[in-house]
């Protein structure tokens, strides 16, 4: 089995949270690559802020000189198309730069909305760890998992820093003939890694930690079924590798490149 045998088409990831780094993006372009997959750039404008843009009044405190002054709402909307062209220079550079096909779209909506609103069953959903503390990433981390786990998507949790680049595939299932084995299986064939199966009944969390000479996984696979019961953010946090939550469905049927071409942008 290889990364084609994946029911999956493409990765969606936001490009306008500050996670959106260039390693993220370099992580999700050859994640594509690897599993012959596009990649979709959603840029969320929260319409808050473009509701902001379009008040004629609009000030801000200016904290040095202790006073408040007017704001251009055209000013405001230009950081918001500034941020935008950014990210989508950001995006397409790198999709270039590793060889996959890419599609960029602009939406109107708050960042989770947005990502239930294009995510669907055959969309693997990246979202990763932001290097600013949590306090200040309006909506959070855990908010935009929250969200993205939600829809029928897989999702792929990516710590930032991701610990190795290199190693086996870990799955955990419920059994070993958990649908979610055939999935790490293909992603194991296709980066050419060993794969390493672990059941529900040994749990993750209760594994002796591998010591610091010895290569850690590369990512971990499970269900939603074991999701719900094995928090995957945890593992995020304790393990520092990517970990990838299949979707509602069984994705182990084939998907060939037809599937999706009115939504590829070349």
């Amino acid at each position: 089995m290889t990364g084609s045998s994946l029911a999956f088409t493409r990765i969606v990831l936001g490009l306008d949270q500050p996670a959106s780094d260039q390693a993220a993006l370099r992580f999700a372009a050859d994640f594509a690559k690897l599993l012959r997959l596009d990649l979709f750039g959603l840029f969320a404008e929260d319409p808050s802020l473009v509701h902001l843009a379009e008040l004629p009044s609009l000030r801000e405190f200016r904290v040095l000189e202790r006073q408040w002054r007017p704001i251009e709402g055209r000013s405001l909307s230009g950081d918001l198309e500034s941020s935008a062209s950014a990210a989508r220079r950001a995006f397409e550079d790198m999709a270039l730069a590793i060889g996959v096909k890419r599609r960029f779209e602009i939406v109107r909506a708050k960042t989770m909305d947005a990502i239930a609103s294009v995510s669907g069953e055959t969309d693997i959903v990246m979202v990763s760890e932001s290097k600013t503390p949590a306090h200040f990433c309006i909506p959070s981390f855990a908010e935009i998992v929250a969200a993205a786990m939600a829809t029928p998507a897989a999702v792929l949790l990516l710590p930032n820093p991701v610990a190795r680049l290199r190693g086996p595939v870990l799955v955990i299932g419920e059994s070993a003939e958990d649908p979610s084995v055939a999935s790490a299986a293909a992603i194991a064939a296709a980066a050419d890694e060993q794969l390493e199966v672990v059941t529900t009944e040994d749990s993750l969390l209760s594994m002796p930690w591998r010591r610091r000479d010895q290569p850690g996984e590369r990512m971990v696979v499970m269900s939603r079924r074991v999701s719900a019961s094995l928090a995957p953010l945890s593992v995020v946090s304790q393990r520092r590798v990517p970990v990838l939550v299949l979707g509602r469905r069984r994705v182990t049927a084939t998907a060939t490149s037809e599937d999706s071409v009115s939504e590829r942008e070349r």
